[in-house]
Protein backbone atom coordinates (compact mmCIF):
# COMPACT_ATOMS: atom_id res chain seq x y z
CA UNK A 1 0.00 0.00 0.00
CA UNK A 2 2.93 2.21 0.87
CA UNK A 3 4.42 1.53 -2.84
CA UNK A 4 1.35 3.01 -4.71
CA UNK A 5 1.04 5.90 -2.62
CA UNK A 6 4.61 6.59 -3.41
CA UNK A 7 4.08 6.27 -7.16
CA UNK A 8 1.14 8.08 -6.98
CA UNK A 9 2.71 10.92 -5.15
CA UNK A 10 5.55 10.70 -7.60
CA UNK A 11 4.01 11.29 -10.77
CA UNK A 12 2.59 15.29 -10.62
CA UNK A 13 6.65 15.99 -8.80
CA UNK A 14 8.11 14.03 -12.42
CA UNK A 15 5.27 16.19 -14.37
CA UNK A 16 6.82 18.90 -12.67
CA UNK A 17 10.26 18.22 -13.24
CA UNK A 18 9.95 17.27 -17.02
CA UNK A 19 7.98 20.38 -17.55
CA UNK A 20 10.53 23.02 -16.49
CA UNK A 21 13.26 21.22 -18.34
CA UNK A 22 11.58 21.79 -21.72
CA UNK A 23 12.25 24.98 -23.51
CA UNK A 24 9.84 27.20 -25.09
CA UNK A 25 9.07 26.40 -28.80
CA UNK A 26 8.77 29.09 -31.80
CA UNK A 27 5.25 30.25 -32.24
CA UNK A 28 3.80 30.17 -35.70
CA UNK A 29 0.72 31.82 -37.10
CA UNK A 30 -2.18 29.23 -38.23
CA UNK A 31 -1.77 27.47 -41.47
CA UNK A 32 -4.36 28.36 -43.83
CA UNK A 33 -5.05 27.30 -47.51
CA UNK A 34 -6.16 30.20 -50.08
CA UNK A 35 -9.38 27.76 -50.68
CA UNK A 36 -10.68 24.63 -49.59
CA UNK A 37 -11.47 22.92 -52.77
CA UNK A 38 -10.56 22.96 -56.46
CA UNK A 39 -12.32 21.45 -59.65
CA UNK A 40 -9.57 20.39 -62.51
CA UNK A 41 -9.64 18.65 -65.49
CA UNK A 42 -7.04 15.53 -66.34
CA UNK A 43 -3.86 16.81 -67.67
CA UNK A 44 -4.80 20.25 -65.96
CA UNK A 45 -2.22 21.43 -63.20
CA UNK A 46 -3.52 23.81 -60.43
CA UNK A 47 -1.58 25.69 -57.82
CA UNK A 48 -2.95 25.94 -54.60
CA UNK A 49 -1.30 29.18 -52.43
CA UNK A 50 -0.32 28.66 -48.51
CA UNK A 51 -0.40 31.35 -45.80
CA UNK A 52 1.30 31.29 -42.04
CA UNK A 53 2.59 27.72 -40.60
CA UNK A 54 6.12 27.02 -39.93
CA UNK A 55 6.62 27.54 -43.84
CA UNK A 56 7.85 23.87 -44.11
CA UNK A 57 4.34 21.29 -45.50
CA UNK A 58 3.88 17.97 -46.88
CA UNK A 59 1.39 17.02 -49.04
CA UNK A 60 -0.08 13.30 -49.85
CA UNK A 61 -3.56 12.38 -51.83
CA UNK A 62 -5.91 9.91 -50.90
CA UNK A 63 -6.50 8.62 -54.08
CA UNK A 64 -2.94 9.13 -56.73
CA UNK A 65 -4.81 7.27 -59.64
CA UNK A 66 -7.18 10.56 -59.61
CA UNK A 67 -4.93 13.23 -58.76
CA UNK A 68 -1.27 13.62 -57.94
CA UNK A 69 -0.39 16.03 -55.79
CA UNK A 70 3.61 18.10 -55.06
CA UNK A 71 4.91 20.79 -53.10
CA UNK A 72 7.00 23.86 -54.50
CA UNK A 73 7.95 27.24 -53.34
CA UNK A 74 6.34 30.61 -54.85
CA UNK A 75 8.50 34.08 -55.85
CA UNK A 76 8.30 34.92 -52.31
CA UNK A 77 9.37 31.86 -51.17
CA UNK A 78 6.01 30.71 -49.74
CA UNK A 79 5.20 27.05 -50.03
CA UNK A 80 1.90 25.91 -52.46
CA UNK A 81 0.54 22.34 -53.31
CA UNK A 82 0.67 21.73 -56.69
CA UNK A 83 -2.45 19.02 -58.26
CA UNK A 84 -2.32 17.62 -61.18
CA UNK A 85 -5.40 15.80 -62.42
CA UNK A 86 -4.95 12.27 -63.45
CA UNK A 87 -8.47 10.76 -64.41
CA UNK A 88 -12.08 11.62 -63.48
CA UNK A 89 -13.15 11.31 -59.93
CA UNK A 90 -12.30 12.85 -56.46
CA UNK A 91 -9.80 12.61 -54.33
CA UNK A 92 -8.61 14.87 -50.89
CA UNK A 93 -5.20 15.94 -50.56
CA UNK A 94 -3.91 16.33 -46.77
CA UNK A 95 -1.56 19.34 -46.20
CA UNK A 96 0.39 18.81 -43.47
CA UNK A 97 2.39 21.15 -41.27
CA UNK A 98 6.00 19.41 -40.80
CA UNK A 99 6.44 21.72 -37.51
CA UNK A 100 3.52 21.84 -35.99
CA UNK A 101 1.92 18.58 -37.23
CA UNK A 102 -1.45 20.74 -38.30
CA UNK A 103 -3.19 19.69 -40.65
CA UNK A 104 -5.59 20.91 -43.33
CA UNK A 105 -7.64 19.46 -45.96
CA UNK A 106 -8.10 20.15 -49.89
CA UNK A 107 -11.47 19.07 -51.64
CA UNK A 108 -10.20 18.01 -55.97
CA UNK A 109 -12.65 17.27 -58.59
CA UNK A 110 -10.65 15.90 -61.66
CA UNK A 111 -12.92 16.24 -64.47
CA UNK A 112 -12.17 14.99 -68.20
CA UNK A 113 -10.62 16.87 -69.97
CA UNK A 114 -12.40 18.76 -73.31
CA UNK A 115 -10.32 17.22 -76.68
CA UNK A 116 -11.37 17.42 -79.61
CA UNK A 117 -10.39 15.33 -83.14
CA UNK A 118 -10.05 19.04 -84.84
CA UNK A 119 -9.44 22.47 -84.16
CA UNK A 120 -9.17 23.90 -87.41
CA UNK A 121 -10.99 23.18 -91.21
CA UNK A 122 -11.56 25.02 -94.16
CA UNK A 123 -14.86 24.49 -95.42
CA UNK A 124 -16.55 25.54 -98.97
CA UNK A 125 -19.66 26.94 -98.83
CA UNK A 126 -22.71 25.09 -98.49
CA UNK A 127 -20.70 21.90 -96.96
CA UNK A 128 -20.67 20.77 -93.10
CA UNK A 129 -17.83 19.33 -91.41
CA UNK A 130 -18.00 17.00 -88.17
CA UNK A 131 -15.92 17.15 -85.68
CA UNK A 132 -15.52 14.74 -82.55
CA UNK A 133 -15.41 15.81 -78.89
CA UNK A 134 -13.05 12.71 -77.93
CA UNK A 135 -13.32 13.34 -74.42
CA UNK A 136 -14.94 15.99 -71.69
CA UNK A 137 -18.10 15.59 -69.71
CA UNK A 138 -20.88 15.26 -71.68
CA UNK A 139 -22.73 18.82 -71.69
CA UNK A 140 -21.69 20.97 -73.77
CA UNK A 141 -22.35 24.27 -75.96
CA UNK A 142 -21.42 25.88 -79.28
CA UNK A 143 -21.35 29.48 -80.00
CA UNK A 144 -19.83 30.86 -83.16
CA UNK A 145 -18.25 34.40 -83.39
CA UNK A 146 -19.68 35.51 -86.78
CA UNK A 147 -22.78 33.34 -87.58
CA UNK A 148 -23.06 35.38 -91.05
CA UNK A 149 -20.24 32.48 -92.06
CA UNK A 150 -21.02 29.17 -89.93
CA UNK A 151 -23.35 27.78 -87.62
CA UNK A 152 -22.25 25.22 -85.16
CA UNK A 153 -24.51 22.61 -82.81
CA UNK A 154 -23.88 19.90 -80.68
CA UNK A 155 -25.20 16.08 -81.38
CA UNK A 156 -23.94 13.87 -78.86
CA UNK A 157 -19.93 13.89 -79.16
CA UNK A 158 -20.14 15.43 -82.35
CA UNK A 159 -19.20 19.24 -83.03
CA UNK A 160 -20.91 20.03 -86.24
CA UNK A 161 -20.22 22.96 -87.96
CA UNK A 162 -21.88 24.48 -91.48
CA UNK A 163 -20.69 26.41 -93.52
CA UNK A 164 -22.71 29.70 -94.72
CA UNK A 165 -20.66 31.96 -96.93
CA UNK A 166 -16.94 33.26 -97.81
CA UNK A 167 -15.36 34.87 -94.36
CA UNK A 168 -13.53 33.45 -91.40
CA UNK A 169 -15.17 32.95 -87.45
CA UNK A 170 -14.25 30.86 -84.59
CA UNK A 171 -16.67 28.08 -83.03
CA UNK A 172 -16.32 28.26 -79.27
CA UNK A 173 -17.37 24.42 -77.78
CA UNK A 174 -17.72 24.48 -73.58
CA UNK A 175 -17.94 21.76 -71.22
CA UNK A 176 -20.50 22.89 -69.16
CA UNK A 177 -19.36 20.86 -66.84
CA UNK A 178 -15.56 22.01 -66.10
CA UNK A 179 -16.32 25.22 -67.65
CA UNK A 180 -13.55 24.34 -69.58
CA UNK A 181 -13.75 25.61 -73.45
CA UNK A 182 -11.82 24.58 -76.94
CA UNK A 183 -11.88 26.71 -79.88
CA UNK A 184 -11.97 25.82 -83.42
CA UNK A 185 -10.84 27.71 -86.31
CA UNK A 186 -13.03 27.52 -89.37
CA UNK A 187 -11.85 29.61 -92.95
CA UNK A 188 -14.75 29.36 -95.54
CA UNK A 189 -14.39 29.43 -99.34
CA UNK A 190 -16.88 30.41 -102.28
CA UNK A 191 -17.77 27.57 -104.59
CA UNK A 192 -14.97 27.34 -106.90
CA UNK A 193 -15.73 29.21 -110.21
CA UNK A 194 -13.93 29.57 -113.64
CA UNK A 195 -15.90 32.09 -115.75
CA UNK A 196 -15.13 33.07 -119.51
CA UNK A 197 -16.67 34.59 -122.22
CA UNK A 198 -16.30 32.98 -125.69
CA UNK A 199 -17.34 34.26 -129.51
CA UNK A 200 -17.61 30.54 -130.65
CA UNK A 201 -20.59 30.20 -133.43
CA UNK A 202 -20.52 26.87 -134.37
CA UNK A 203 -23.12 25.34 -131.89
CA UNK A 204 -22.34 23.15 -128.51
CA UNK A 205 -19.18 24.56 -126.32
CA UNK A 206 -16.86 21.16 -126.15
CA UNK A 207 -15.19 21.06 -122.96
CA UNK A 208 -13.60 18.37 -120.99
CA UNK A 209 -13.60 18.84 -117.50
CA UNK A 210 -13.13 16.29 -114.28
CA UNK A 211 -13.00 16.38 -110.41
CA UNK A 212 -12.35 14.35 -107.54
CA UNK A 213 -15.45 11.40 -107.91
CA UNK A 214 -16.55 12.50 -103.98
CA UNK A 215 -17.27 16.73 -105.70
CA UNK A 216 -18.81 16.16 -108.55
CA UNK A 217 -22.42 16.02 -107.66
CA UNK A 218 -21.61 19.87 -106.94
CA UNK A 219 -20.30 20.51 -110.43
CA UNK A 220 -22.53 22.80 -112.92
CA UNK A 221 -22.32 24.93 -115.73
CA UNK A 222 -23.79 27.72 -116.06
CA UNK A 223 -25.17 28.73 -119.53
CA UNK A 224 -27.83 31.69 -119.04
CA UNK A 225 -24.88 33.64 -116.65
CA UNK A 226 -28.23 33.70 -114.01
CA UNK A 227 -25.58 32.61 -111.25
CA UNK A 228 -28.35 29.65 -110.58
CA UNK A 229 -27.97 25.83 -111.35
CA UNK A 230 -31.26 25.43 -113.62
CA UNK A 231 -32.37 21.77 -115.20
CA UNK A 232 -30.11 20.69 -117.61
CA UNK A 233 -26.97 22.44 -116.35
CA UNK A 234 -25.59 19.73 -113.88
CA UNK A 235 -22.21 18.23 -115.25
CA UNK A 236 -22.86 14.70 -115.92
CA UNK A 237 -19.60 13.83 -117.93
CA UNK A 238 -16.32 13.98 -116.34
CA UNK A 239 -12.96 12.83 -118.40
CA UNK A 240 -14.43 13.02 -121.65
CA UNK A 241 -15.72 15.47 -123.73
CA UNK A 242 -18.68 16.60 -123.41
CA UNK A 243 -21.20 19.08 -125.47
CA UNK A 244 -22.83 21.93 -124.32
CA UNK A 245 -25.54 24.24 -126.05
CA UNK A 246 -24.20 27.87 -126.32
CA UNK A 247 -24.90 30.92 -128.41
CA UNK A 248 -22.81 33.79 -128.15
CA UNK A 249 -25.18 36.17 -129.36
CA UNK A 250 -27.78 35.15 -126.45
CA UNK A 251 -25.08 34.95 -123.81
CA UNK A 252 -21.59 34.77 -124.44
CA UNK A 253 -20.41 34.51 -120.68
CA UNK A 254 -20.21 31.12 -118.99
CA UNK A 255 -19.12 30.09 -115.59
CA UNK A 256 -18.39 26.05 -114.02
CA UNK A 257 -18.83 25.60 -110.43
CA UNK A 258 -17.47 22.98 -108.19
CA UNK A 259 -13.86 21.34 -107.26
CA UNK A 260 -13.05 21.26 -110.98
CA UNK A 261 -9.63 20.06 -111.17
CA UNK A 262 -9.08 19.24 -114.84
CA UNK A 263 -10.38 21.88 -117.43
CA UNK A 264 -9.72 21.41 -121.23
CA UNK A 265 -11.47 23.54 -123.88
CA UNK A 266 -9.50 23.90 -126.93
CA UNK A 267 -10.19 26.51 -129.52
CA UNK A 268 -13.25 27.43 -128.00
CA UNK A 269 -12.96 31.30 -129.57
CA UNK A 270 -11.75 32.22 -125.57
CA UNK A 271 -11.46 35.50 -125.16
CA UNK A 272 -11.26 36.31 -121.50
CA UNK A 273 -10.98 34.02 -118.82
CA UNK A 274 -11.00 34.28 -114.63
CA UNK A 275 -9.70 31.14 -112.80
CA UNK A 276 -8.76 32.89 -109.44
CA UNK A 277 -11.98 31.47 -108.27
CA UNK A 278 -10.73 27.99 -108.46
CA UNK A 279 -7.30 27.05 -107.32
CA UNK A 280 -8.41 23.26 -107.22
CA UNK A 281 -7.18 23.33 -111.02
CA UNK A 282 -4.13 21.46 -111.42
CA UNK A 283 -4.36 20.81 -115.29
CA UNK A 284 -5.38 23.74 -117.78
CA UNK A 285 -5.70 23.19 -121.38
CA UNK A 286 -6.48 26.46 -123.45
CA UNK A 287 -5.20 25.77 -126.72
CA UNK A 288 -6.04 27.70 -129.77
CA UNK A 289 -8.37 30.60 -127.97
CA UNK A 290 -8.16 33.94 -128.38
CA UNK A 291 -6.67 35.41 -125.31
CA UNK A 292 -5.56 38.96 -124.88
CA UNK A 293 -1.72 40.01 -125.16
CA UNK A 294 -2.11 39.76 -120.93
CA UNK A 295 -3.50 36.31 -120.92
CA UNK A 296 -4.74 35.44 -117.95
CA UNK A 297 -4.30 35.82 -113.88
CA UNK A 298 -2.56 32.63 -112.58
CA UNK A 299 -1.90 34.19 -109.13
CA UNK A 300 -3.95 31.81 -107.35
CA UNK A 301 -3.37 28.97 -109.49
CA UNK A 302 -0.78 27.49 -107.43
CA UNK A 303 -1.91 23.76 -107.67
CA UNK A 304 -1.36 23.87 -111.73
CA UNK A 305 1.07 20.94 -112.87
CA UNK A 306 0.22 21.46 -116.88
CA UNK A 307 -0.42 24.30 -118.33
CA UNK A 308 -1.31 24.42 -122.01
CA UNK A 309 -1.18 27.59 -123.68
CA UNK A 310 0.07 26.88 -126.89
CA UNK A 311 -1.45 28.94 -130.23
CA UNK A 312 -3.08 31.70 -128.54
CA UNK A 313 -1.52 34.32 -131.37
CA UNK A 314 -1.54 37.62 -129.38
CA UNK A 315 -0.50 36.32 -125.93
CA UNK A 316 2.54 38.29 -125.17
CA UNK A 317 3.07 37.82 -121.42
CA UNK A 318 2.56 35.66 -118.87
CA UNK A 319 3.69 34.96 -115.27
CA UNK A 320 4.30 31.94 -113.95
CA UNK A 321 6.11 32.27 -110.16
CA UNK A 322 2.89 31.53 -108.75
CA UNK A 323 3.21 27.98 -110.02
CA UNK A 324 5.19 26.05 -107.72
CA UNK A 325 4.13 22.59 -108.66
CA UNK A 326 4.47 23.24 -112.62
CA UNK A 327 5.76 20.53 -114.35
CA UNK A 328 4.83 20.32 -118.03
CA UNK A 329 4.23 23.97 -119.64
CA UNK A 330 3.44 24.54 -123.50
CA UNK A 331 3.68 28.05 -124.92
CA UNK A 332 3.90 27.14 -128.91
CA UNK A 333 2.62 29.49 -131.21
CA UNK A 334 2.06 32.21 -128.98
CA UNK A 335 3.50 35.73 -129.09
CA UNK A 336 6.22 35.79 -125.99
CA UNK A 337 9.59 37.43 -126.47
CA UNK A 338 11.01 35.83 -123.34
CA UNK A 339 10.16 33.05 -120.97
CA UNK A 340 10.83 33.14 -117.29
CA UNK A 341 10.41 29.67 -115.42
CA UNK A 342 12.97 29.87 -112.54
CA UNK A 343 10.11 30.27 -110.54
CA UNK A 344 9.06 26.28 -111.20
CA UNK A 345 10.99 24.01 -110.02
CA UNK A 346 8.94 20.83 -110.78
CA UNK A 347 9.11 21.16 -114.46
CA UNK A 348 10.29 18.52 -116.16
CA UNK A 349 8.56 19.23 -119.88
CA UNK A 350 9.18 22.63 -121.77
CA UNK A 351 7.45 23.15 -124.79
CA UNK A 352 8.05 26.72 -126.70
CA UNK A 353 7.98 26.08 -130.61
CA UNK A 354 7.66 28.81 -133.32
CA UNK A 355 7.59 32.32 -131.35
CA UNK A 356 9.73 34.90 -130.95
CA UNK A 357 11.48 33.75 -127.98
CA UNK A 358 14.91 35.00 -127.65
CA UNK A 359 15.72 33.93 -123.79
CA UNK A 360 15.10 31.30 -121.48
CA UNK A 361 15.45 32.15 -117.87
CA UNK A 362 16.19 29.01 -115.61
CA UNK A 363 16.85 30.06 -112.96
CA UNK A 364 18.29 27.07 -110.12
CA UNK A 365 15.41 24.74 -111.25
CA UNK A 366 17.02 21.35 -112.59
CA UNK A 367 14.48 18.67 -112.78
CA UNK A 368 13.71 19.57 -116.38
CA UNK A 369 13.98 16.37 -118.39
CA UNK A 370 12.59 17.85 -121.96
CA UNK A 371 13.18 20.97 -124.13
CA UNK A 372 11.11 21.07 -127.12
CA UNK A 373 11.97 24.59 -127.91
CA UNK A 374 12.45 25.00 -131.82
CA UNK A 375 11.66 27.55 -134.27
CA UNK A 376 12.23 30.56 -132.31
CA UNK A 377 15.14 33.20 -131.91
CA UNK A 378 17.25 32.12 -129.35
CA UNK A 379 21.04 32.31 -129.91
CA UNK A 380 22.65 31.27 -126.52
CA UNK A 381 20.74 29.77 -123.65
CA UNK A 382 22.45 27.67 -120.63
CA UNK A 383 21.79 24.61 -119.84
CA UNK A 384 24.34 24.16 -117.44
CA UNK A 385 21.44 23.78 -114.42
CA UNK A 386 19.87 20.90 -115.56
CA UNK A 387 21.37 17.49 -115.33
CA UNK A 388 18.55 15.60 -116.09
CA UNK A 389 18.29 16.96 -119.14
CA UNK A 390 17.57 13.40 -121.70
CA UNK A 391 15.54 15.48 -124.79
CA UNK A 392 16.62 18.88 -126.34
CA UNK A 393 15.37 20.05 -129.57
CA UNK A 394 16.69 23.59 -130.44
CA UNK A 395 16.05 23.43 -134.30
CA UNK A 396 15.17 26.67 -135.76
CA UNK A 397 16.79 28.80 -133.88
CA UNK A 398 20.22 31.53 -134.71
CA UNK A 399 22.22 29.42 -132.26
CA UNK A 400 25.84 30.76 -131.70
CA UNK A 401 27.17 29.13 -129.01
CA UNK A 402 26.03 25.86 -127.45
CA UNK A 403 27.46 23.78 -124.45
CA UNK A 404 25.66 20.59 -123.55
CA UNK A 405 29.04 19.75 -121.57
CA UNK A 406 26.47 19.82 -118.24
CA UNK A 407 23.77 17.55 -119.79
CA UNK A 408 24.87 13.94 -119.75
CA UNK A 409 21.58 12.16 -119.37
CA UNK A 410 21.17 13.98 -123.20
CA UNK A 411 19.68 10.64 -125.73
CA UNK A 412 18.15 13.04 -128.16
CA UNK A 413 19.50 16.10 -129.63
CA UNK A 414 18.01 18.11 -132.44
CA UNK A 415 20.10 21.17 -134.15
CA UNK A 416 19.72 23.26 -137.31
CA UNK A 417 17.81 24.86 -139.52
CA UNK A 418 20.28 27.91 -139.69
CA UNK A 419 24.14 28.27 -140.35
CA UNK A 420 24.95 30.25 -136.86
CA UNK A 421 26.66 27.20 -135.25
CA UNK A 422 29.77 26.60 -136.91
CA UNK A 423 30.95 23.34 -135.04
CA UNK A 424 29.67 21.06 -132.26
CA UNK A 425 31.27 19.32 -128.86
CA UNK A 426 29.46 16.39 -127.69
CA UNK A 427 32.18 14.63 -126.03
CA UNK A 428 30.40 14.79 -122.66
CA UNK A 429 27.34 13.29 -124.14
CA UNK A 430 27.43 9.58 -123.61
CA UNK A 431 24.12 8.28 -124.14
CA UNK A 432 22.77 10.10 -126.65
CA UNK A 433 20.84 7.61 -129.30
CA UNK A 434 19.30 10.25 -131.79
CA UNK A 435 21.54 12.99 -133.14
CA UNK A 436 19.88 15.24 -135.57
CA UNK A 437 22.54 18.12 -136.48
CA UNK A 438 20.98 18.88 -140.39
CA UNK A 439 20.82 21.93 -142.94
CA UNK A 440 23.67 23.71 -140.40
CA UNK A 441 26.15 24.47 -143.03
CA UNK A 442 28.86 22.67 -141.11
CA UNK A 443 31.88 21.62 -142.41
CA UNK A 444 34.13 19.44 -139.21
CA UNK A 445 32.53 16.16 -138.94
CA UNK A 446 35.33 15.29 -136.59
CA UNK A 447 32.54 16.11 -133.73
CA UNK A 448 31.35 12.26 -134.36
CA UNK A 449 34.52 11.02 -133.55
CA UNK A 450 34.61 12.58 -130.13
CA UNK A 451 31.67 11.27 -129.10
CA UNK A 452 32.15 8.89 -126.10
CA UNK A 453 29.60 6.17 -126.77
CA UNK A 454 28.87 6.28 -130.69
CA UNK A 455 27.83 2.74 -130.55
CA UNK A 456 24.91 3.65 -128.62
CA UNK A 457 23.62 5.83 -131.85
CA UNK A 458 20.57 4.78 -133.46
CA UNK A 459 19.43 7.67 -135.77
CA UNK A 460 22.18 10.06 -137.16
CA UNK A 461 20.56 12.57 -139.07
CA UNK A 462 23.27 15.03 -140.48
CA UNK A 463 22.07 15.87 -143.78
CA UNK A 464 22.51 19.64 -145.66
CA UNK A 465 25.72 20.13 -144.17
CA UNK A 466 29.06 20.91 -146.25
CA UNK A 467 30.96 17.50 -144.71
CA UNK A 468 33.34 16.19 -147.07
CA UNK A 469 34.40 13.38 -145.06
CA UNK A 470 33.08 11.98 -142.07
CA UNK A 471 33.90 8.48 -140.02
CA UNK A 472 31.45 6.20 -139.23
CA UNK A 473 33.32 3.37 -137.96
CA UNK A 474 31.99 3.73 -134.36
CA UNK A 475 28.32 3.77 -135.19
CA UNK A 476 27.92 0.30 -134.65
CA UNK A 477 24.03 0.06 -134.46
CA UNK A 478 22.72 2.71 -136.35
CA UNK A 479 19.73 1.68 -138.09
CA UNK A 480 18.50 5.13 -139.59
CA UNK A 481 21.04 7.38 -141.55
CA UNK A 482 20.91 10.63 -143.36
CA UNK A 483 23.84 11.88 -145.24
CA UNK A 484 22.73 13.53 -148.45
CA UNK A 485 23.31 17.01 -148.89
CA UNK A 486 26.44 17.03 -148.44
CA UNK A 487 29.50 16.89 -149.91
CA UNK A 488 31.22 13.17 -149.09
CA UNK A 489 33.67 12.01 -151.93
CA UNK A 490 33.31 8.63 -153.64
CA UNK A 491 36.19 7.28 -151.30
CA UNK A 492 34.25 8.08 -148.01
CA UNK A 493 31.22 6.83 -149.23
CA UNK A 494 33.26 3.28 -149.30
CA UNK A 495 34.81 4.05 -145.80
CA UNK A 496 31.31 4.72 -144.88
CA UNK A 497 29.62 1.65 -146.37
CA UNK A 498 32.36 -0.22 -144.92
CA UNK A 499 31.91 0.85 -141.35
CA UNK A 500 27.97 0.09 -141.45
CA UNK A 501 26.44 -2.63 -139.70
CA UNK A 502 25.21 -5.81 -141.40
CA UNK A 503 21.15 -5.58 -141.57
CA UNK A 504 18.50 -8.27 -142.63
CA UNK A 505 16.37 -6.45 -145.33
CA UNK A 506 13.42 -7.36 -143.13
CA UNK A 507 15.18 -4.75 -140.45
CA UNK A 508 14.38 -1.60 -143.18
CA UNK A 509 17.66 -0.11 -141.89
CA UNK A 510 17.41 3.55 -144.27
CA UNK A 511 19.92 5.15 -145.14
CA UNK A 512 19.27 8.47 -147.20
CA UNK A 513 22.52 9.56 -149.85
CA UNK A 514 21.37 11.73 -152.08
CA UNK A 515 18.73 14.47 -152.51
CA UNK A 516 17.63 15.03 -156.04
CA UNK A 517 14.90 16.89 -155.18
CA UNK A 518 14.40 20.93 -153.78
CA UNK A 519 16.30 21.51 -150.75
CA UNK A 520 16.38 25.13 -149.57
CA UNK A 521 19.93 24.60 -147.59
CA UNK A 522 22.21 22.89 -149.83
CA UNK A 523 22.78 21.39 -153.59
CA UNK A 524 23.64 17.98 -153.45
CA UNK A 525 27.28 17.32 -153.58
CA UNK A 526 27.67 13.55 -152.73
CA UNK A 527 29.41 11.85 -154.83
CA UNK A 528 27.22 8.77 -154.79
CA UNK A 529 27.67 5.90 -157.22
CA UNK A 530 25.93 2.72 -159.00
CA UNK A 531 28.63 0.51 -156.88
CA UNK A 532 27.91 2.30 -153.60
CA UNK A 533 24.30 1.60 -153.77
CA UNK A 534 24.83 -2.32 -155.04
CA UNK A 535 26.94 -2.49 -151.59
CA UNK A 536 24.52 -0.97 -149.65
CA UNK A 537 21.95 -2.98 -150.97
CA UNK A 538 23.85 -6.34 -150.25
CA UNK A 539 24.26 -4.80 -146.49
CA UNK A 540 20.67 -5.12 -145.81
CA UNK A 541 20.46 -1.35 -145.79
CA UNK A 542 17.43 0.11 -147.73
CA UNK A 543 18.93 2.91 -149.57
CA UNK A 544 16.79 5.75 -150.33
CA UNK A 545 16.88 9.67 -152.96
CA UNK A 546 15.37 11.82 -150.21
CA UNK A 547 13.92 13.89 -152.89
CA UNK A 548 13.16 17.39 -151.13
CA UNK A 549 9.56 18.39 -152.03
CA UNK A 550 7.88 14.86 -152.66
CA UNK A 551 8.08 11.73 -151.32
CA UNK A 552 11.14 9.88 -150.65
CA UNK A 553 12.29 7.45 -153.21
CA UNK A 554 13.56 4.30 -152.03
CA UNK A 555 16.30 2.91 -154.77
CA UNK A 556 16.90 -0.07 -155.99
CA UNK A 557 19.11 -1.79 -158.47
CA UNK A 558 20.01 -0.22 -161.81
CA UNK A 559 18.41 3.08 -160.54
CA UNK A 560 21.95 4.47 -160.81
CA UNK A 561 22.69 3.03 -163.95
Amino acid sequence: MKKIVHFLFSLPLAAGLLFSCQQPGPEYDELSLETNSIIITTGQKDTVMTAGGSGEIGAVTDKQEVASVSVAAVSDGSPAVVVEGVSAGSAVVTVTDLQTGENLFLSVTVHDGLLLSSYEEALQEGHTVSIDILSGNGDYTATVENAEVVSAVVEGSVLNISALSEGESNVVLKDEVSGQEAVVAVTVEAVPVVRFTSTYRFGNLRITMNAPEEFRDEVWIDLNANSVQDEGEKVETFGTLAQYPFDPAVNPDVAIYGRVTDLSMTIQFITDIDITGNHYLERLNLMGNRLSAEGLDLSASSSLHYLNLSSIPDLAQIDLSGLPLLDTLDVSGTALTSLDVSGNPELISLSCISTSVTSIEFGSISKVQRLNIWNNEIAEIDLSGLPLLNFLNLYGNPLTLLDVSNNPELTVLSLGGTETLGSLDLSANGNITELYAYNMGMSDASFLQAMPAPEKVLTLQIKGNKFTDIDLSGFTEVNLLQICSNQLTSGTFDAIIEALPQHEESDAASIYVIDSGLSAFADEGNDFTAAHLSSLIAKGWWVYDLNSGADAVRLKEGDLD
